[in-house]
């Protein structure tokens, strides 16, 4: 630049500042001056708040941290299936007296619980139930009583549950299988009869309340197909008679009973003669009477013949 064009400039600078300081400028009002402050203010949180997405979607792409999410997630779901299947497959055996009990029944509930459908919760029913017999012979193998109340009450729910469950379904849905189930019950029954002998008495009060759960669910499945109650009686684990119900075809042969003092024909009383032949035995009343073999005449030839035998040895006819 030349001297002559700095001098230029120099002068220039120094009129616009004569001029400006000449220049009486207006002072704006509070009122403009706040609504200035306010106008900046919001464009400066607006510039704020749009930073912040901007901000978090460069976070969360950042690969670092998504592979640290991965892996923690991975690892709690691979602690829980592992914890979850390792407690299920050491509670599958355990027996009533044992710690890991309510683990087993806690995971059966569970199961009956996410099932879709009111059939497959029955047949879940029966297979626990059978479980629970299964439980009931290593306890009767053993002698061993403890956790027998708790055996009782879950054969219990689960006979039950599958009743309820029956109520609530329509027939012609368990029709098949509610003869499985009423089978089943007959054979449970059976097999707590032969088990309560010679059982602790802890244990055989415990099958003995699971058996009258057990019958009384065997004759509410025979309401409900509409089939008739046996007339033999059935005998209890403890002792007494009870009136069994057995499914259609399973019948206990009725035995027939005298009273004192009557007599039969098959066995003789003391002190009687020889039993009646079987030729000359009285029929049954209302049984059609059959004619005699010997004929009028054959009669008549033997009573001419036992009077000419008495005017012979000289007796009257």
């Amino acid at each position: 630049m030349t001297l002559m064009q700095r001098g230029k400039r120099e002068a220039l600078e120094a009129a616009a500042v004569t001029f400006l300081s000449e220049v009486i400028t207006p002072e704006a009002s509070s009122r403009l001056r706040d609504h200035g402050l306010q106008r900046v203010w919001v464009r400066a949180v607006q510039q704020e708040e749009a930073k912040a997405p901007a901000a978090a979607r460069r976070t969360y792409r950042s690969p670092a941290l998504l592979r640290h999410v991965i892996v923690v997630a991975m690892a709690v779901l691979m602690v829980m299936l592992v914890s979850t299947t390792g407690a299920y497959a050491f509670s599958y055996n355990a027996q009533p007296d044992s710690p890991l009990y309510g683990t087993k029944i806690f995971f059966e509930r569970a199961r009956i619980t996410l099932t879709p459908s009111s059939t497959e919760d029955i047949r879940l029913e029966m297979r626990y139930s059978e479980r629970r017999m299964e439980e009931l012979q290593k306890m009767a193998a053993s002698g061993n009583q403890e956790g027998a109340d708790r055996w009782s009450r879950e054969y219990s729910r689960n006979i039950e549950g599958a009743g309820i469950l029956f109520d609530t379904t329509s027939p012609r849905e368990t029709e098949e299988l509610s003869a499985h189930f009423q089978e089943m019950l007959y054979r449970q029954a059976s097999t707590m009869q032969v088990m309560c002998q010679g059982q602790p008495p802890g244990l055989c009060e415990s099958i003995d309340s699971a058996y009258r759960v057990c019958d009384q669910e065997m004759m509410h499945m025979r309401q409900r197909r509409g089939q008739q109650e046996p007339e033999s009686p059935q005998q209890e684990p403890g002792g007494q008679q009870h009136n069994g119900n057995c499914p259609p075809g399973d019948e206990p042969p009725s035995q027939e009973t005298t009273t004192p003092g009557e007599r039969t024909y098959d066995s003789p009383a003391a002190g009687d003669p020889d039993p009646m032949p079987s030729g000359d035995a009285p029929s049954a009343p209302g049984a059609p009477q059959m004619d005699s073999p010997v004929s009028e005449k054959d009669t008549e030839q033997q009573e001419a013949e036992h009077q000419s035998s008495g005017m012979q040895h000289g007796h009257l006819p």
